[in-house]
C-alpha cells in the first residue's frame, strides 16, 4: 500500500485486487476465462481525494481500472501496449467508500474481449437481486 498520498489517502486498485478474494477463476483451453472475485472499496483509496469532498463517490474510471488491473493480475493480460474501446459502459448506481463488490469478468484472450459487471448488495426494499453498480464490454486492439 503506498503511504505518501496527501489527505490519508493511500489504498490503490492493485491493493483492492491483492486482498480481493477469487471465489472464481477458470480458464479454459479455447482462451476463453471468467473472474468472480469479491472486494471491499476501503474509505482510504486514493480514487476518493477529491471525488467528492464531503460526498466522496468512487469513479467511473476507477472501475475500469479494477476490471483492466484484474486482467493483467488473474490472466497475465498486459493491456500497456494496446488501444482500448469502450462500446459500451453502464454506471446505474454510485459506489461509496465502504463498499462490498463482486467482480464478474468474461475475458475472451483470442478476441482480446472482456465484459464485465459490479454489483453490491442488495439495497434495502429490492427483491433480493444485487444492485448494478457498473457493466461494460472492452476490446483491445493489436499492439501499438
Amino acid at each position: 500500500m503506498t503511504d505518501n498520498a496527501p489527505g490519508g489517502y493511500a489504498r490503490t486498485t492493485q491493493d483492492v485486487i491483492n486482498a480481493a478474494v477469487p471465489e472464481m477463476l477458470e480458464s479454459h483451453p479455447d482462451g476463453v476465462s471468467a473472474l468472480t472475485l469479491k472486494c471491499r472499496i476501503e474509505p482510504d483509496m486514493v480514487w476518493f481525494n477529491g471525488h467528492f469532498p464531503g460526498n466522496p463517490v468512487y469513479p467511473g474510471v476507477a472501475a475500469l481500472d479494477l476490471v483492466v488491473r484484474s486482467l493483467r493480475h488473474f490472466f497475465g493480460f498486459d493491456s500497456e501496449s494496446f488501444i482500448m474501446t469502450i462500446p459500451q459502459m453502464k454506471f446505474p448506481k454510485p459506489v461509496f467508500p465502504g463498499a462490498a463488490l463482486t467482480l464478474s469478468v468474461s475475458w475472451n484472450a483470442p478476441e482480446l474481449k472482456c465484459s464485465f459487471q459490479i454489483t453490491g448488495d442488495p439495497e434495502p426494499g429490492s427483491s433480493g437481486a444485487p444492485a448494478m453498480h457498473a457493466s461494460g464490454k472492452i476490446i483491445f486492439l493489436r499492439e501499438l
